[in-house]
């Protein structure tokens, strides 16, 4: 460490890393965890016996979606730069999360129309707007009928 909120790079000149390269393994172990945990909980598995030695193995992979919550608090705040106003900040998160959530969303929805799945338009411009975990409504905050 170099100071408070940098890492040096490998080379040593004491600048702030763009990554952190030792969370990128901590979070492969938290999304195997997570998982595993939805194939045992989910029964994907058929075979009674795997089931459950998959289920006995992956027991804490709820405490994988925990860790990402308090890596993605993490990386928010190792993120923001010095003398950076908090709407530039926010621009840049916008930028980088929003896109890939739109692409995903839409893909969503066509997947829905193709399998004739019903798409509530509510739930459907609620989850475009990220605002289905503000509705409690039921079957709103996991954007589903």
């Amino acid at each position: 460490m170099t100071g408070a909120g940098t890492v040096a790079p490998p080379g040593g000149a004491g600048a702030p890393a763009d990554r952190l390269p030792s969370l990128t393994g901590l979070r492969w172990v938290a999304a195997l965890l997570v998982f595993g945990f939805h194939a045992a909980t989910m029964r994907i598995i058929a075979e009674p016996d795997v089931q459950g030695a998959v289920g006995k193995v992956f027991a804490l992979g709820l405490s994988g979606v925990q860790f990402f919550f308090i890596l993605s608090g993490f990386v928010l705040v190792w993120s923001a730069r010095p003398g950076q106003s908090r709407r530039a900040f926010w621009r840049r998160r916008f930028a980088k999360i929003y896109p890939n959530h739109l692409v995903l969303w839409a893909l969503a929805v066509l997947a829905a129309l193709w399998f004739a799945d019903p798409v509530p338009i509510g739930v459907a411009v609620e989850n475009l707007l990220l605002l289905q975990a503000w509705d409690p409504r039921s079957g709103h905050t996991a954007s589903t009928r």
